[in-house]
């Protein structure tokens, strides 16, 4: 088992976190500088996405291998700057998916490795003002997944919409649900065997739980 192979994303992930925290923290700096600035807002949560059992299906019948586990409950890590006009902008990273396969026959082995997919989402949101302490919204933007594992090749930029909302509102800390749809994609690879390379949908349809600071 490659343990290490996996903690590449991990070095990926916190550089891509403080990325998005410079312009964050600089919203953040401008609105204690004067009234009018946005609120900056962090996020994490754990999504499900639908789509990993396509990768999974299409690493089984390209390379017959097979699965030995899956996670299609992933970390997902963001943030964002909201203005007054109800406009949002910012980005996250997730959810976080791994596959464990056994290489079986292809590879001659009873080994096993680790195959990971960790989008990266730039996007907009809108809020709608309402009564109560729903705090409903609606985002759009584009996702690149990184990918890595013996069985996957590169990512594709894709759209991402969703709907959300804040089911419990507090003054440091709320919580909320959101669904949504991922339309990137990841090539799984082809084999010597004349077996081409498939592009395959790794999150699809998605429903996340998470806490906002």
């Amino acid at each position: 088992m490659n343990y290490p192979h996996i903690m590449q994303p991990a070095l990926r992930l916190f550089t891509v976190l403080g990325s998005l925290s410079l312009p964050l923290s600089a919203a953040a700096s401008s609105d204690e500088a004067g009234a009018g600035g946005p609120a900056v807002h962090w996020e994490a949560g754990l999504t499900y996405a639908s789509g990993i059992s396509k990768v999974t299906n299409q690493i089984e019948a390209n390379f017959a291998v097979t699965k030995k586990s899956i996670w299609p409950v992933g970390l997902k890590l963001g943030g964002y700057a909201e203005y007054a006009s109800g406009w949002g902008f910012g980005g996250s990273v997730g959810p976080w998916e791994v596959i464990r396969i056994d290489h079986g026959r292809y590879f001659g082995s009873g080994d096993s490795s680790y195959n990971y997919i960790v989008p990266i989402t730039l996007d907009a949101r809108y809020f709608f003002s309402g009564e109560g302490q729903g705090k409903v919204y609606v985002r759009a933007g584009l996702t690149q997944p990184i990918v890595g594992g013996d069985y996957l090749g590169s990512g594709t930029v894709g759209p991402v919409v969703a709907i959300g909302s804040e089911v419990w509102h507090g003054s440091h800390m709320s919580v909320g649900m959101e669904a949504g749809y991922d339309g990137s994609k990841v090539e799984v690879k082809g084999t010597a065997y004349n077996i081409p390379a498939v592009k395959v949908t790794p999150v699809a349809f998605t429903v996340g739980l998470f806490v906002r600071f």
